[in-house]
């Protein structure tokens, strides 16, 4: 597996990995501690931070880590305090903002797989597949309909 194709799933992955510790040390039957209510979220200058350095890095990898360590915080408190200010997990947040990239420039004449490239998805058919999902219509489509 290419690097490449890892950029899609490499967040979404670290989230579950995350969420799956802390459901084993909350679990009661394991003897943790019920969870309690989360409240507050992110800062507002550490949501600039962030959504500053997910516009910079959408053609790249964007790993949890990476963000958490932006927020000063541990990747579980801080996929926890994202998805508080925003209603939304990291990758859902991130997998929405590649597809609004890809929107805008599927306004100009650029192909569709440069396009995929440019805005950090593995593949074009991995783009076709979020742009299907996020906006009910194929890249090909959208453009024609423009």
């Amino acid at each position: 597996m290419t690097n490449a194709m890892l950029a899609g799933g490499h967040l979404l992955a670290e989230e579950a990995m995350t969420q799956t510790i802390n459901d084993f040390f909350v679990d009661p039957r394991y003897g943790g501690m019920r969870p309690c209510a989360i409240s507050g979220g992110l800062a507002p200058h550490v949501r600039r931070r962030i959504l500053e350095y997910i516009e910079a890095h959408l053609d790249k990898t964007i790993r949890l880590q990476d963000l958490a360590m932006i927020g000063q915080l541990s990747a579980f408190h801080f996929q926890r305090m994202f998805r508080v200010s925003y209603g939304v997990s990291p990758h859902g947040w991130v997998a929405h903002r590649r597809v609004e990239r890809a929107k805008s420039m599927l306004c100009g004449t650029d192909p569709i797989a440069q396009i995929a490239s440019a805005c950090g998805f593995s593949s074009q058919s991995h783009m076709t597949r979020a742009f299907k999902l996020g906006t009910g219509v194929t890249p090909s489509a959208y453009r024609q309909g423009q």
